[in-house]
């Protein structure tokens, strides 16, 4: 660097050139004659070093993301790259902002929670990595939330910035996150889909100017304030939901565009329409600088995974990935590992005939002063839908030009329904959802003509 500061040449990064253009007169006549003096010889060493890394990573993520798009996108360049992302976000509309309750007494600040020297290199990383980027600053902010790591199922370590006594005195966000049932039955006929994953879409949204001190976090580095969102906020799933709204609220409204936070879908049956909304869409990216993902993008797929399910022509199915391993799902042995079995089962249940009937067994098992008794019957209901996930039918999606069938039928303990359609092409009737439902201990005492009704209404 004294080198540098002494004779401050001019540097053509473009071109990988230098020139002595701007020495002093003391040293101007020795830097144009000694061209292969050792000193010279050591500059063009460091900089050509500077120019050959910085090409090198430009190449390698350029190679990176042209290898996952299809050439006709290849204009979009600067959406698809890692080092294009790393840029401050500019300030919007959009911002999120904090707002606490009125009255509400600000929370404590928190302790320094204690860490393996693994986790504190991991923090110093992550510290180091965010001031870089301009994403966090020194605070000296009256407010300290904790941090902690998780792991991965990879093994890594993942940071998590406690922001529960925050959330707990903010104004709450009521902005509707769109149900994903909802979203898929809208996919209707297309036969073409394009899936354009967000790159840390939350990063791309700044903390509301005059807001950053309520973020502020506890390190044994000391103590930071974020400048962009970060996951944790409560109404964070709000912000980002109605930025995405937003910016692409007339693709959306068209019904050829549907967004679930940091997801993109885009379906058509035209393969030369769905490439010009597909650009529309990254041109609007790009004007409100948004990043994708290419390893986490799909282009024209005729049959595409989306929010846990596979999306073809008119049908929707479980996503194989997510089931591979429902199998060899151990018996819980305790109401926690219950309850995460559930909730697996749960976002499955509209492939799932009688599923309330099913899980009665093992729901019972959640409830509040339950004692534990794993026997006969929750063996049955537990090893019966882990079955019931390798057999589930393929659902057809919606179409609302075709008319419907709905079924109704009760037991003792739960009600179902399926909804089915008619295929005008081979005539049958394919199921379109099941729906069932436990039925409450008043409910349970009504006649069996009254839970058909029950079943109807």
């Amino acid at each position: 660097m004294t080198y540098l500061r002494k004779h401050n040449p001019e540097i053509d990064w473009a071109k990988g050139e230098w020139r002595y253009t701007r020495c002093p007169e003391s040293c101007a006549p020795k830097a144009r004659k000694t061209n292969h003096n050792p000193e010279d010889l050591q500059m063009a060493e460091f900089v050509a070093s500077i120019l050959n890394k910085d090409v090198e990573e430009e190449d390698a993520d350029t190679t990176k993301w042209k290898s996952l798009i299809p050439e006709y996108l290849h204009e979009f360049g600067d959406i698809f790259s890692q080092k294009k992302l790393e840029q401050m976000p500019e300030r919007k509309p959009y911002d999120h902002g904090i707002d606490f309750e009125e009255g509400a007494a600000l929370p404590r600040p928190a302790k320094l929670y204690p860490m393996s020297p693994k986790e504190r290199n991991s923090l110093d990383e992550w510290i180091n990595d965010e001031l870089r980027k301009g994403y966090i600053r020194k605070s000296k902010s009256p407010l300290a939330s904790p941090v902690f790591f998780v792991k991965k199922h990879d093994g890594g370590l993942r940071l998590v910035v406690d922001y529960q006594k925050i959330n707990d005195v903010t104004v709450k966000n009521c902005y509707p996150i769109p149900r994903i049932a909802d979203l898929i039955d809208t996919l209707s006929q297309a036969s073409i889909f394009t899936k354009i994953n967000l790159r840390w879409g939350y990063n791309n949204v700044r903390i509301r100017k005059g807001d950053e001190w309520k973020t502020a976090s506890i390190t044994h580095q000391g103590l930071y304030e974020a400048i962009v969102m970060y996951f944790g906020f409560c109404n964070a799933l709000e912000t980002f939901q109605a930025m995405m709204n937003d910016i692409l609220g007339d693709f959306i409204q068209g019904g050829k565009v549907i967004v679930y936070l940091d997801d993109i879908f885009i379906c058509l049956n035209d393969l030369k329409e769905h490439r010009k909304l597909t650009k529309e869409v990254l041109k609007r990216l790009r004007e409100n600088d948004l990043f994708a993902k290419p390893e986490k993008c799909s282009f024209e797929k005729s049959s595409i995974e989306y929010l846990g399910m596979i999306i073809s022509k008119g049908h929707i199915e479980m996503d194989p990935k997510k089931l591979s391993g429902v199998a060899e799902w151990p018996r819980p042995t305790k109401v926690k590992q219950v309850q995460a079995f559930l909730g697996f089962a749960n976002f499955y249940r509209r492939f799932i005939k009688d599923f309330a009937k099913y899980a009665k067994p093992l729901t019972t098992l959640t409830k509040k002063d339950q004692p534990w008794v794993w026997d006969v019957a929750q063996e049955e209901a537990f090893n019966g839908l882990k079955e019931t996930f390798t057999s589930a039918p393929i659902l057809r999606i919606p179409d609302t030009t075709s008319p419907f069938r709905l079924e109704t039928d009760a037991s003792d303990f739960a009600t179902g329904a399926v909804l089915s359609q008619l295929d005008p092409t081979d005539k049958l009737w394919h199921p379109v959802a099941f729906y069932s439902k436990s039925l409450d201990v008043h409910q349970r005492n009504y006649e069996i003509y009254d839970k058909e009704m029950l079943a109807i209404i």
